[in-house]
């Protein structure tokens, strides 16, 4: 699967969205979203964090979204952002095809299963960007979390890792599909004790992890454990909590770190 290429940077963006999970990419003209957040019965981060966001920069539509898995703060500000924005492409773990909070949420955003590309494996190239698409093999699961898709996000030798809120076996069950070293790592589960393993963190070696979480967020997230795990591994933890919206740009240049409000 490819998507039109143009010209420019792939910046990524892991929106400050509360207690949830989005990332942006942007490359060559393409947009493209992992997760779109939560939304509850007073706050739609669709509506007031995303969609902003794609105005800032000039996005007139969606050309993919990957649904890593049901859950409400990762899917639940889907539904109003496509009824502002044309969604070319969805890709979901194909674990979900039949689950009542995915499908409720795909017709909310009037999305019709034409758009709809349910995966165990995929790739998505943009030009010389990368999308390397993986999710758990099992069809019964303990819990939606653990049927996450694990996103690699690489240009030249840049990386970025997404592992949505996949717990820490299935994380070291997955990390075979991961590659050997990403300069940047998503923290599992908003920085969940039970996520961003040793073993990950050793095998991936990154230089940043980005946790998404929410300011006083009733489960504790980022949780002591884990913070202590990322800078006993030599990365540094960035929290969406304390510093709001966080940007990397990858290019000929390598990978850096950018001011998100820019």
């Amino acid at each position: 699967m490819a998507l039109r290429p143009e010209s420019g940077t792939a910046r990524i963006i892991f929106l400050d969205v509360g207690q949830g999970d989005c990332a942006l990419i942007l490359y060559r003209g393409a947009s493209i979203l992992i997760d779109a957040g939560p939304a509850t019965a007073g706050y739609d981060a669709g509506e007031w964090r995303i969609a902003p966001e794609l105005r800032k920069h000039g996005v007139t539509r969606i050309d993919l979204v990957l649904l890593s898995h049901p859950d409400q703060d990762h899917v639940g500000g889907f539904p109003s952002l496509a009824r502002r924005y044309p969604v070319s492409k969805v890709l979901a773990p194909k674990t979900f095809q039949r689950h009542p909070d995915m499908l409720k949420r795909l017709e909310e955003a009037r999305i019709d299963e034409r758009r709809v590309s349910w995966v165990g494996r995929a790739e998505v190239k943009v030009g010389d960007l990368r999308l390397i698409i993986t999710t758990p093999e099992s069809s019964v699961l303990d819990n939606d979390n653990e049927g996450s898709m694990f996103v690699r996000a690489e240009l030249g030798q840049a990386a970025a890792v997404f592992t949505g809120d996949a717990g820490i076996d299935t994380e070291l069950r997955m990390m075979r599909h991961l590659g050997a070293r990403a300069q940047i790592l998503k923290a599992g589960h908003h920085g969940s004790r039970g996520s961003t393993s040793r073993g990950l963190l050793e095998r991936l070696r990154p230089q940043w992890v980005v946790i998404s979480c929410g300011a006083n967020n009733r489960y504790g997230h980022p949780h002591p454990e884990t913070l202590a795990r990322i800078q006993e591994a030599g990365a540094t933890a960035l929290r969406t909590d304390e510093l709001g919206s966080i940007a990397f740009d990858l290019g000929s240049q390598g990978l850096r770190r950018v001011d998100a409000s820019r």
